[in-house]
Protein backbone atom coordinates (compact mmCIF):
# COMPACT_ATOMS: atom_id res chain seq x y z
CA UNK A 1 0.00 0.00 0.00
CA UNK A 2 1.20 3.71 -0.72
CA UNK A 3 2.42 5.42 2.02
CA UNK A 4 1.12 8.23 1.15
CA UNK A 5 -2.60 6.95 1.21
CA UNK A 6 -3.43 7.08 4.61
CA UNK A 7 -3.04 10.76 4.02
CA UNK A 8 -5.25 10.78 1.27
CA UNK A 9 -8.47 11.42 3.06
CA UNK A 10 -7.32 14.14 5.39
CA UNK A 11 -5.72 15.92 2.79
CA UNK A 12 -8.96 15.79 0.85
CA UNK A 13 -10.50 17.01 3.72
CA UNK A 14 -8.12 20.00 4.23
CA UNK A 15 -8.46 20.84 0.64
CA UNK A 16 -11.97 20.98 0.22
CA UNK A 17 -12.74 23.85 2.46
CA UNK A 18 -10.06 25.61 0.92
CA UNK A 19 -11.40 25.20 -2.18
CA UNK A 20 -14.83 26.78 -0.88
CA UNK A 21 -12.92 29.56 0.39
CA UNK A 22 -11.82 30.51 -3.25
CA UNK A 23 -15.34 31.74 -3.65
CA UNK A 24 -14.80 34.19 -1.26
CA UNK A 25 -13.91 37.66 -2.07
CA UNK A 26 -13.36 39.00 1.07
CA UNK A 27 -13.01 36.49 4.06
CA UNK A 28 -13.30 39.07 6.69
CA UNK A 29 -16.35 40.33 5.57
CA UNK A 30 -17.80 35.98 5.82
CA UNK A 31 -15.93 35.74 8.97
CA UNK A 32 -18.85 33.48 10.15
CA UNK A 33 -18.28 31.40 7.00
CA UNK A 34 -14.50 31.53 7.12
CA UNK A 35 -14.50 29.86 10.95
CA UNK A 36 -16.69 27.03 9.33
CA UNK A 37 -14.25 26.17 6.84
CA UNK A 38 -11.41 27.21 8.97
CA UNK A 39 -12.67 24.83 11.29
CA UNK A 40 -13.67 21.70 8.90
CA UNK A 41 -9.81 22.16 7.82
CA UNK A 42 -8.55 21.92 11.21
CA UNK A 43 -10.68 18.88 11.82
CA UNK A 44 -8.94 17.44 9.03
CA UNK A 45 -5.60 18.66 9.65
CA UNK A 46 -5.54 17.25 13.50
CA UNK A 47 -6.88 13.80 11.86
CA UNK A 48 -3.92 13.98 8.91
CA UNK A 49 -1.52 14.52 12.13
CA UNK A 50 -2.97 11.46 13.69
CA UNK A 51 -2.67 9.34 10.75
CA UNK A 52 0.63 10.52 10.53
CA UNK A 53 1.63 9.74 13.95
CA UNK A 54 -0.30 6.56 14.13
CA UNK A 55 -0.90 4.94 11.35
CA UNK A 56 1.88 2.55 11.85
CA UNK A 57 3.35 2.08 15.04
CA UNK A 58 5.87 -0.70 14.02
CA UNK A 59 9.58 0.11 14.89
CA UNK A 60 12.17 -0.32 13.04
CA UNK A 61 14.55 -2.93 12.92
CA UNK A 62 16.66 -2.82 16.24
CA UNK A 63 14.32 0.64 17.51
CA UNK A 64 11.33 1.54 19.51
CA UNK A 65 8.39 3.41 18.38
CA UNK A 66 8.13 6.79 19.53
CA UNK A 67 5.39 8.85 20.74
CA UNK A 68 4.85 10.26 17.29
CA UNK A 69 5.39 7.00 15.54
CA UNK A 70 8.23 5.08 14.64
CA UNK A 71 10.70 6.69 12.50
CA UNK A 72 10.85 5.09 9.12
CA UNK A 73 7.05 4.61 8.94
CA UNK A 74 7.07 6.41 5.89
CA UNK A 75 9.56 6.15 3.55
CA UNK A 76 11.96 9.01 1.92
CA UNK A 77 9.89 9.83 -0.07
CA UNK A 78 6.86 10.84 2.19
CA UNK A 79 7.24 14.01 2.31
CA UNK A 80 6.25 14.70 -1.53
CA UNK A 81 2.83 14.37 -1.31
CA UNK A 82 3.11 16.26 1.91
CA UNK A 83 4.70 19.05 0.69
CA UNK A 84 2.83 18.96 -2.92
CA UNK A 85 -0.51 19.48 -0.73
CA UNK A 86 1.11 22.11 1.25
CA UNK A 87 1.43 24.09 -2.28
CA UNK A 88 -1.89 23.68 -3.15
CA UNK A 89 -3.46 25.22 -0.23
CA UNK A 90 -1.71 27.91 -0.26
CA UNK A 91 -2.45 28.14 -4.20
CA UNK A 92 -6.21 27.91 -3.45
CA UNK A 93 -5.71 30.77 -0.52
CA UNK A 94 -4.59 33.71 -3.17
CA UNK A 95 -8.10 33.38 -4.70
CA UNK A 96 -9.77 35.81 -1.90
CA UNK A 97 -9.10 39.58 -3.18
CA UNK A 98 -8.98 41.32 -0.06
CA UNK A 99 -6.08 39.89 2.39
CA UNK A 100 -7.23 39.04 5.58
CA UNK A 101 -5.08 42.75 7.00
CA UNK A 102 -3.80 45.68 5.06
CA UNK A 103 -0.05 44.38 7.13
CA UNK A 104 1.27 43.66 3.41
CA UNK A 105 0.32 47.10 2.58
CA UNK A 106 2.83 48.45 4.13
CA UNK A 107 5.10 45.92 3.40
CA UNK A 108 4.60 46.94 0.09
CA UNK A 109 5.05 51.02 0.99
CA UNK A 110 8.56 49.86 2.88
CA UNK A 111 10.06 48.08 -0.42
CA UNK A 112 9.07 50.79 -2.61
CA UNK A 113 10.45 53.32 0.32
CA UNK A 114 14.26 51.07 0.19
CA UNK A 115 14.41 51.16 -3.70
CA UNK A 116 14.12 54.84 -3.67
CA UNK A 117 17.16 54.82 -1.78
CA UNK A 118 15.71 55.93 1.52
CA UNK A 119 15.80 54.71 5.08
CA UNK A 120 11.91 53.31 5.71
CA UNK A 121 13.12 54.24 9.24
CA UNK A 122 13.70 57.84 8.68
CA UNK A 123 10.04 58.85 7.68
CA UNK A 124 6.64 58.21 8.22
CA UNK A 125 4.62 57.25 5.41
CA UNK A 126 3.02 60.73 6.07
CA UNK A 127 5.97 62.75 5.73
CA UNK A 128 6.24 65.11 2.52
CA UNK A 129 9.17 63.72 1.92
CA UNK A 130 7.42 60.74 0.81
CA UNK A 131 5.04 62.50 -1.05
CA UNK A 132 6.17 61.65 -4.40
CA UNK A 133 5.98 57.53 -3.69
CA UNK A 134 2.58 58.11 -3.14
CA UNK A 135 -0.14 56.33 -5.27
CA UNK A 136 -3.85 55.12 -5.46
CA UNK A 137 -3.42 51.54 -4.80
CA UNK A 138 -1.02 50.80 -1.98
CA UNK A 139 -0.82 54.46 -0.23
CA UNK A 140 -4.23 54.99 0.89
CA UNK A 141 -4.68 51.34 2.40
CA UNK A 142 -1.35 52.01 4.74
CA UNK A 143 -2.05 51.43 8.49
CA UNK A 144 -0.53 53.65 10.96
CA UNK A 145 0.79 55.96 8.52
CA UNK A 146 1.71 58.29 10.80
CA UNK A 147 4.62 55.93 12.55
CA UNK A 148 7.53 55.28 10.68
CA UNK A 149 8.44 51.54 10.24
CA UNK A 150 8.52 48.94 12.77
CA UNK A 151 9.81 45.93 10.78
CA UNK A 152 13.61 44.91 10.83
CA UNK A 153 16.58 44.65 8.26
CA UNK A 154 15.89 41.05 7.53
CA UNK A 155 11.99 42.24 6.42
CA UNK A 156 12.70 45.23 4.70
CA UNK A 157 15.77 43.36 2.38
CA UNK A 158 12.56 41.30 1.73
CA UNK A 159 10.10 43.87 0.71
CA UNK A 160 12.85 45.57 -1.56
CA UNK A 161 13.11 42.08 -3.49
CA UNK A 162 9.35 41.85 -3.52
CA UNK A 163 9.00 45.60 -5.13
CA UNK A 164 11.56 44.73 -7.72
CA UNK A 165 9.83 41.56 -8.97
CA UNK A 166 6.19 42.30 -8.08
CA UNK A 167 4.89 45.24 -6.44
CA UNK A 168 1.41 44.14 -5.52
CA UNK A 169 -0.77 43.04 -2.90
CA UNK A 170 -1.25 39.35 -5.09
CA UNK A 171 2.46 39.73 -5.40
CA UNK A 172 3.29 39.68 -1.63
CA UNK A 173 1.24 37.26 -0.98
CA UNK A 174 2.43 34.99 -3.54
CA UNK A 175 6.10 35.26 -2.18
CA UNK A 176 5.19 34.48 1.11
CA UNK A 177 3.26 31.62 0.09
CA UNK A 178 6.52 30.32 -1.55
CA UNK A 179 8.67 31.34 1.26
CA UNK A 180 6.13 29.39 3.91
CA UNK A 181 6.04 26.42 1.66
CA UNK A 182 9.42 25.92 1.53
CA UNK A 183 9.57 26.02 5.38
CA UNK A 184 7.63 22.71 5.05
CA UNK A 185 10.21 21.32 3.22
CA UNK A 186 12.75 22.53 6.14
CA UNK A 187 10.53 21.06 8.55
CA UNK A 188 10.62 17.94 6.69
CA UNK A 189 14.46 17.78 6.71
CA UNK A 190 14.24 18.64 10.46
CA UNK A 191 12.13 15.80 11.32
CA UNK A 192 14.36 13.31 9.15
CA UNK A 193 17.61 14.59 11.17
CA UNK A 194 15.49 14.01 14.70
CA UNK A 195 14.84 10.32 13.39
CA UNK A 196 11.20 11.19 12.60
CA UNK A 197 8.78 10.70 10.09
CA UNK A 198 9.10 13.70 7.41
CA UNK A 199 5.06 12.54 6.97
CA UNK A 200 4.57 14.82 10.16
CA UNK A 201 6.03 17.85 8.25
CA UNK A 202 1.80 18.58 7.44
CA UNK A 203 1.72 19.72 10.95
CA UNK A 204 2.88 23.17 9.59
CA UNK A 205 2.10 22.60 6.18
CA UNK A 206 -1.62 21.74 6.62
CA UNK A 207 -2.61 23.64 9.14
CA UNK A 208 -4.88 26.35 8.46
CA UNK A 209 -3.64 29.06 10.37
CA UNK A 210 -0.21 28.70 8.60
CA UNK A 211 -2.12 28.78 5.24
CA UNK A 212 -4.22 31.63 5.72
CA UNK A 213 -1.72 33.83 7.22
CA UNK A 214 1.18 33.30 4.66
CA UNK A 215 -0.82 33.04 1.63
CA UNK A 216 -4.34 34.79 2.46
CA UNK A 217 -3.11 37.44 4.80
CA UNK A 218 0.59 38.10 3.36
CA UNK A 219 1.99 38.40 6.71
CA UNK A 220 6.01 38.45 6.77
CA UNK A 221 6.24 36.37 9.52
CA UNK A 222 5.86 33.26 7.37
CA UNK A 223 9.18 34.67 6.24
CA UNK A 224 10.70 34.68 9.87
CA UNK A 225 9.45 31.47 10.50
CA UNK A 226 11.10 29.55 7.51
CA UNK A 227 14.46 31.68 8.39
CA UNK A 228 13.92 30.21 11.92
CA UNK A 229 13.19 26.26 10.92
CA UNK A 230 16.27 26.52 8.67
CA UNK A 231 18.66 27.49 11.82
CA UNK A 232 17.24 24.85 14.04
CA UNK A 233 17.88 22.39 10.97
CA UNK A 234 21.81 23.68 11.01
CA UNK A 235 21.39 23.33 14.75
CA UNK A 236 20.87 20.02 15.27
CA UNK A 237 24.38 19.27 13.75
CA UNK A 238 27.60 19.20 16.42
CA UNK A 239 30.05 21.02 14.71
CA UNK A 240 30.88 24.15 15.05
CA UNK A 241 30.04 24.90 11.22
CA UNK A 242 26.75 24.51 10.98
CA UNK A 243 26.52 26.16 14.87
CA UNK A 244 27.98 29.26 12.95
CA UNK A 245 25.04 28.55 10.70
CA UNK A 246 22.32 28.05 12.87
CA UNK A 247 23.19 31.07 15.39
CA UNK A 248 22.79 33.53 11.94
CA UNK A 249 19.23 31.71 11.33
CA UNK A 250 18.09 32.42 14.37
CA UNK A 251 19.92 36.04 14.08
CA UNK A 252 17.99 36.39 10.74
CA UNK A 253 15.02 35.32 11.77
CA UNK A 254 14.71 37.77 15.15
CA UNK A 255 15.19 40.70 12.72
CA UNK A 256 11.93 39.53 10.52
CA UNK A 257 9.81 39.46 14.10
CA UNK A 258 11.67 39.63 17.69
CA UNK A 259 11.00 36.16 18.09
CA UNK A 260 13.42 33.83 17.75
CA UNK A 261 16.35 35.57 20.67
CA UNK A 262 14.33 34.37 22.99
CA UNK A 263 15.18 30.95 21.87
CA UNK A 264 19.29 31.97 21.88
CA UNK A 265 19.70 30.84 25.05
CA UNK A 266 18.23 27.52 24.60
CA UNK A 267 21.34 27.00 22.25
CA UNK A 268 23.88 28.77 24.35
CA UNK A 269 23.51 26.65 27.37
CA UNK A 270 24.16 23.60 25.51
CA UNK A 271 27.07 21.80 23.70
CA UNK A 272 30.38 22.43 23.99
CA UNK A 273 32.28 26.00 24.51
CA UNK A 274 33.35 26.23 20.50
CA UNK A 275 30.06 25.24 19.24
CA UNK A 276 28.32 27.77 21.98
CA UNK A 277 30.97 30.42 20.48
CA UNK A 278 29.62 29.40 16.81
CA UNK A 279 26.05 29.70 17.93
CA UNK A 280 26.81 33.45 19.01
CA UNK A 281 29.06 34.08 16.51
CA UNK A 282 26.69 33.42 13.85
CA UNK A 283 24.09 35.70 15.49
CA UNK A 284 26.54 38.36 15.87
CA UNK A 285 27.03 38.29 11.91
CA UNK A 286 23.07 38.43 11.48
CA UNK A 287 23.69 42.09 13.28
CA UNK A 288 25.78 43.15 10.03
CA UNK A 289 22.09 43.95 8.24
CA UNK A 290 22.02 46.80 10.71
CA UNK A 291 24.32 48.65 9.48
CA UNK A 292 23.20 49.97 6.63
CA UNK A 293 20.47 51.78 8.09
CA UNK A 294 22.31 52.63 11.27
CA UNK A 295 22.30 56.64 10.15
CA UNK A 296 19.33 56.86 11.23
CA UNK A 297 20.22 56.91 14.69
CA UNK A 298 17.40 55.72 17.65
CA UNK A 299 14.95 56.50 14.70
CA UNK A 300 15.50 52.75 14.13
CA UNK A 301 13.51 52.17 16.53
CA UNK A 302 10.66 55.18 16.52
CA UNK A 303 8.49 52.27 15.41
CA UNK A 304 8.63 49.66 17.49
CA UNK A 305 8.57 52.13 20.70
CA UNK A 306 5.20 53.00 19.58
CA UNK A 307 3.87 49.52 18.75
CA UNK A 308 6.22 48.20 22.25
CA UNK A 309 4.30 51.18 24.38
CA UNK A 310 0.95 51.24 23.08
CA UNK A 311 -0.02 48.03 21.33
CA UNK A 312 -2.49 45.77 22.70
CA UNK A 313 -4.91 42.74 21.11
CA UNK A 314 -6.24 39.63 22.03
CA UNK A 315 -3.88 39.05 25.29
CA UNK A 316 -4.29 36.21 27.88
CA UNK A 317 -2.62 38.22 31.13
CA UNK A 318 -1.97 41.67 29.89
CA UNK A 319 -6.01 43.05 30.53
CA UNK A 320 -6.14 40.76 33.74
CA UNK A 321 -3.22 42.69 35.30
CA UNK A 322 -4.54 46.45 34.39
CA UNK A 323 -7.93 45.30 35.70
CA UNK A 324 -6.49 44.54 38.97
CA UNK A 325 -4.73 48.26 38.80
CA UNK A 326 -1.25 47.59 37.44
CA UNK A 327 -0.56 50.31 34.83
CA UNK A 328 0.52 49.57 31.15
CA UNK A 329 4.21 49.97 32.17
CA UNK A 330 4.05 47.86 35.28
CA UNK A 331 2.11 45.39 33.11
CA UNK A 332 4.55 44.90 30.38
CA UNK A 333 7.26 45.02 33.00
CA UNK A 334 5.74 42.09 35.31
CA UNK A 335 5.44 40.10 31.88
CA UNK A 336 8.66 40.85 30.46
CA UNK A 337 10.05 39.29 34.18
CA UNK A 338 7.49 36.25 33.56
CA UNK A 339 8.92 35.62 30.09
CA UNK A 340 12.70 35.96 31.05
CA UNK A 341 12.31 33.60 34.07
CA UNK A 342 10.61 31.21 31.82
CA UNK A 343 13.63 31.29 29.35
CA UNK A 344 16.04 31.14 31.89
CA UNK A 345 14.42 27.81 33.85
CA UNK A 346 13.27 26.09 30.23
CA UNK A 347 17.05 26.80 28.82
CA UNK A 348 18.53 25.21 32.00
CA UNK A 349 15.90 22.46 32.93
CA UNK A 350 15.02 21.22 29.73
CA UNK A 351 16.76 18.23 27.62
CA UNK A 352 15.47 18.82 24.28
CA UNK A 353 16.82 21.82 22.58
CA UNK A 354 13.63 21.80 20.44
CA UNK A 355 10.91 21.00 22.74
CA UNK A 356 12.35 24.07 24.63
CA UNK A 357 11.96 26.36 21.62
CA UNK A 358 8.56 25.39 21.57
CA UNK A 359 7.33 25.97 24.96
CA UNK A 360 9.49 29.41 25.14
CA UNK A 361 7.29 30.77 22.11
CA UNK A 362 3.93 29.48 23.66
CA UNK A 363 4.95 31.53 26.73
CA UNK A 364 5.86 34.23 24.64
CA UNK A 365 2.71 33.85 23.17
CA UNK A 366 0.70 33.89 26.35
CA UNK A 367 2.66 36.28 28.05
CA UNK A 368 2.07 38.95 25.35
CA UNK A 369 0.40 41.89 25.19
CA UNK A 370 -0.40 41.45 21.66
CA UNK A 371 -1.32 38.73 19.84
CA UNK A 372 -2.75 38.87 16.44
CA UNK A 373 -3.61 35.55 14.39
CA UNK A 374 -0.63 35.62 12.52
CA UNK A 375 1.64 35.48 15.44
CA UNK A 376 0.71 32.10 16.21
CA UNK A 377 2.33 30.37 13.11
CA UNK A 378 5.59 30.93 15.00
CA UNK A 379 4.57 28.40 17.02
CA UNK A 380 2.83 25.93 14.48
CA UNK A 381 6.26 24.04 13.19
CA UNK A 382 7.37 23.18 17.28
CA UNK A 383 4.28 21.92 17.88
CA UNK A 384 5.11 18.71 17.09
CA UNK A 385 8.20 18.49 19.12
CA UNK A 386 6.51 20.88 21.71
CA UNK A 387 6.33 18.25 25.55
CA UNK A 388 3.12 16.19 25.95
CA UNK A 389 1.86 18.57 28.48
CA UNK A 390 2.01 21.51 26.66
CA UNK A 391 1.07 19.69 23.40
CA UNK A 392 -2.86 20.37 23.48
CA UNK A 393 -2.97 23.78 24.80
CA UNK A 394 -0.39 24.54 21.68
CA UNK A 395 -2.58 22.90 19.54
CA UNK A 396 -5.77 24.90 21.16
CA UNK A 397 -4.23 28.29 20.47
CA UNK A 398 -3.72 27.65 16.55
CA UNK A 399 -6.62 25.99 15.98
CA UNK A 400 -8.91 28.76 17.68
CA UNK A 401 -6.48 32.02 16.82
CA UNK A 402 -8.65 32.88 13.65
CA UNK A 403 -11.89 33.21 15.87
CA UNK A 404 -9.76 36.47 17.12
CA UNK A 405 -10.76 38.41 13.18
CA UNK A 406 -14.19 39.03 15.23
CA UNK A 407 -12.48 42.30 15.49
CA UNK A 408 -12.11 43.37 12.20
CA UNK A 409 -15.30 41.76 11.36
CA UNK A 410 -17.50 43.84 13.63
CA UNK A 411 -15.42 46.82 12.52
CA UNK A 412 -16.78 46.46 9.27
CA UNK A 413 -20.09 47.94 9.54
CA UNK A 414 -19.46 50.09 12.43
CA UNK A 415 -16.25 51.53 11.76
CA UNK A 416 -15.36 51.11 15.00
CA UNK A 417 -11.91 48.92 16.21
CA UNK A 418 -13.39 47.17 19.50
CA UNK A 419 -12.24 43.84 20.76
CA UNK A 420 -15.31 41.70 21.61
CA UNK A 421 -14.60 40.17 25.04
CA UNK A 422 -16.23 36.77 24.09
CA UNK A 423 -13.78 35.96 21.04
CA UNK A 424 -10.57 36.52 24.11
CA UNK A 425 -12.24 34.17 26.17
CA UNK A 426 -13.10 31.75 23.36
CA UNK A 427 -9.13 31.75 22.37
CA UNK A 428 -8.08 31.81 25.67
CA UNK A 429 -10.27 30.27 27.55
CA UNK A 430 -9.49 26.42 26.18
CA UNK A 431 -6.31 26.87 26.30
CA UNK A 432 -5.87 28.11 29.83
CA UNK A 433 -7.81 24.65 30.94
CA UNK A 434 -5.57 22.11 28.67
CA UNK A 435 -2.53 23.98 30.25
CA UNK A 436 -3.41 23.74 33.75
CA UNK A 437 -4.40 20.13 32.56
CA UNK A 438 -1.05 19.55 31.34
CA UNK A 439 0.71 20.92 34.38
CA UNK A 440 -1.21 18.84 36.88
CA UNK A 441 -0.57 15.68 34.95
CA UNK A 442 3.47 16.17 34.95
CA UNK A 443 3.36 17.16 37.97
CA UNK A 444 1.74 13.73 38.53
CA UNK A 445 4.10 12.29 36.69
CA UNK A 446 6.95 13.70 38.40
CA UNK A 447 5.62 13.23 41.74
CA UNK A 448 7.57 10.22 44.00
CA UNK A 449 5.76 7.04 44.43
CA UNK A 450 5.19 5.33 47.45
CA UNK A 451 7.41 2.48 48.26
CA UNK A 452 5.61 -1.02 47.98
CA UNK A 453 5.64 -3.54 50.42
CA UNK A 454 8.33 -6.13 50.34
CA UNK A 455 5.89 -8.87 50.19
CA UNK A 456 3.91 -7.95 46.99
Amino acid sequence: MSASRPLALPALGVIVPFALLTRLDDPVAAYPLLLLLTGMATAAWLWGWRRAAYSDPRPREGGTASEEGAAGTYPSRAWIPVLGVSLLLRVLALSPQTPLSDDLYRYLWDGRVGNAGIHPFRHAPTSDELAFLRDGEVWPRINHPDIPTIYPPTAQLFFRLVDGISPSALGMRAALAIVDTLGVALLALLLRRCGRSPALALVHGWCPLAVLESSAGGHVDALGVTILIAGLLALRGTRAGPAVLGGLGLGLSGMVKPIAPFLAPVFLARGSGPRRIAVAGGGLAALLLVLPYAGVGERLFTGFQAYAAHWRFNDAVFSPLIAVGASYRAARLILAGMLVAVVIVTAWRSRDALAASGTIVLALLFLSPTVHPWYGIWLVPLLAFLPPALRPAGVALVALLPVSYAAAWLEGPSGVWEEPLWSRITVWGPVLLLAARGGLQANRARAPRGKSSRGS
